[in-house]
């Protein structure tokens, strides 16, 4: 029995030394990868951590907001900011928890990005803005337009998540996934294996691109070192994001809008683009545009026609 214990307790350490060396490996390696991408930027000292944004060319002031992803960030943009800076005064961010802000341990509601957007125009722009948003960050830009309206002055959505999946409760079982997740070694381990470079590359085949020749090796590197930067502390986002906390109502978001919207959405979104034209239908300033031979980021592998819907 004690040789057994003694045999239990050995390898038991062996597993739990070997997953954290994991970890602390995929960490260095995101560090190093990352380390010099912040020289073209800036930070917002935001009252949650400090949030890297870019400014670039001149003109009415334009904010692209990446997709909430603890693999995304700003780099997202790079080849529309390009296409819009000789007209705009392009603003691009990393949202907290994403990209090189910081990834602050909490809990992250729709609210919180909400605030954090409302800030950010407050207090960096200064001015009534154009802003572009991808995928599930729509839900918290419709937030922000239908609290504080006068901070924005065009919303474009780039294939917002339908309605019906913004609206999930937070049950025991939830509760129990996020704390699982935010565990220093094993919640940390379940994490990177979650976001390995091979899921990453599989998601870019299935669902980001139409046409996966386009995809630049690059861009899953950067979006891999981006998941697992800071010790992976993207996972406090992730288990937030799993656990239903940045769920929120998004058909209500949009009633009585006032803000000029374009929902700009891929043709195989099938369920969101019936969701969608009901929407259309019933609010007088939103309109539905949908692409061909895309899926969901057509402004990388189509920017010049999401700078001629916005130029319109």
């Amino acid at each position: 029995m004690k040789k057994f214990t003694k045999k239990f307790l050995f390898f038991s350490t062996l597993a739990i030394a070997s997953i954290e060396g994991y970890n602390k490996y995929i960490s260095y390696k995101s560090n190093e990868e990352l380390k010099d991408s912040s020289v073209d930027g800036d930070f917002y000292d935001y009252k949650y951590g400090n949030v890297y944004y870019t400014k670039r060319g001149h003109g009415d002031p334009i904010l692209l907001i990446h997709d909430l992803n603890p693999m995304a960030s700003s780099k997202e943009w790079e080849k529309l900011s390009h296409a819009l800076e000789n007209k705009y005064t392009v603003y691009t961010i990393d949202l907290l928890g994403c990209g090189l802000s910081d990834r602050p341990n909490l809990t992250y509601t729709n609210y919180f990005f909400v605030q954090l957007i409302s800030s950010f125009i407050k207090n960096i722009i200064n001015s009534e803005t154009i802003v572009v948003a991808s995928h599930f960050s729509s839900t918290f830009v419709a937030m922000a337009n239908k609290l504080e309206p006068d901070l924005f002055k065009q919303i474009y959505l780039i294939n917002p998540v339908s309605p019906m999946q913004t609206i999930g409760k937070i049950s025991y079982l939830e509760k129990l996934k996020k704390k699982f997740i935010n565990t220093p070694v094993l919640g940390t381990f379940i994490y990177n294996i979650t976001f390995s470079k091979k899921n990453i590359i599989n998601a870019f085949k299935l669902g980001y691109f139409y046409d996966y020749t386009k995809v630049d090796s690059n861009l899953i590197d950067v979006f891999h070192s981006n998941s697992h930067y800071d010790n992976s502390a993207g996972k406090y986002l992730y288990s937030s994001m799993i656990s239903n906390y940045l769920d929120a109502n998004l058909g209500l978001a949009f009633d009585n809008s006032k803000t000029p919207t374009t929902i700009i959405s891929s043709r195989n979104n099938f369920e969101a683009n019936e969701l969608f034209n009901n929407l259309t239908r019933n609010v007088e300033n939103i309109d539905l545009i949908t692409l061909s031979n895309c899926k969901l980021l057509p402004h990388w592998e189509n920017p010049m026609k999401i700078v001629k819907l916005i130029n319109k």
